[in-house]
């Protein structure tokens, strides 16, 4: 067995890596762990991977650490424990229903699952709900079809901060700007226009909380 073959080996971590995780490539992974450029091709030249890595990645995305390692196991735990101690997210359409209210998507029940105790690092699980991104307007960050983590119980606006919004029947993902007299809804793509709003149409926008996680598939 060649050492790329070797599951222990710098391109087979990586490829599990970018698999499970929003990371597309080693200059995020160098900015995910702080480190230079030059500290991750030092790792690729000798084909390993430090050991404080792998912990801060593992606890950074909710992984499994020697499947991270080695590839060997689950992603994220042992199969009893992922059972025990995972739990689903509610998952909702990118529309509100005809009453006006969250609709739930129940294609994702047996899907959309993750790791009490890393939920709860960010939250009251309870409070929590997923969705699929629509569009590419706050692309490059949030592509299309990525999946997002909206926490319900932080809905205090920030500037610089990543929600989602029911604005006019329609549920919206942004990074705001905001001043007593106005709301600006930004997209990160410049191609799609930014969404102003005053005062009294803030009042309209209802915030379903802060995106705090996203993820793809490979």
């Amino acid at each position: 067995m060649n050492d790329n073959q070797n599951g222990s080996s710098f391109t087979a971590f990586f490829e599990r890596l970018i698999s499970v995780t929003p990371l597309e490539n080693q200059s995020q992974l160098a900015e995910k762990l702080q480190v230079g450029r030059a500290a991750i091709s030092l790792a690729k030249q000798k084909d390993s991977i430090p050991g404080k890595w792998i912990f801060a990645l593992a606890e950074a995305y909710a992984l499994n650490s020697d499947w991270l390692a080695t590839g060997k196991g689950s992603p994220y735990a042992q199969t009893e424990e992922y059972n025990q101690d995972c739990v689903f997210v509610p998952h909702i359409l990118p529309q509100l229903s005809e009453d006006n209210t969250l609709e739930f998507d129940e294609y994702f029940r047996h899907t959309v699952h993750f790791h009490h105790d890393w939920l709860s690092r960010h939250g009251n699980p309870n409070e929590m709900i997923s969705l699929t991104m629509t569009g590419p307007c706050m692309q490059p960050e949030i592509k299309e079809r990525d999946l997002l983590l909206i926490n319900r119980s932080a809905t205090r606006l920030f500037s610089g901060g990543i929600f989602a919004f029911a604005l006019e029947g329609i549920i919206v993902v942004r990074r705001i700007e905001k001043s007593p007299q106005k709301l600006l809804m930004i997209c990160d793509n410049p191609s799609y226009p930014d969404i102003s709003l005053s005062k009294e149409e803030m009042e309209q926008a209802i915030c379903l909380g802060q995106i705090f996680w996203t993820g793809r598939e490979h």
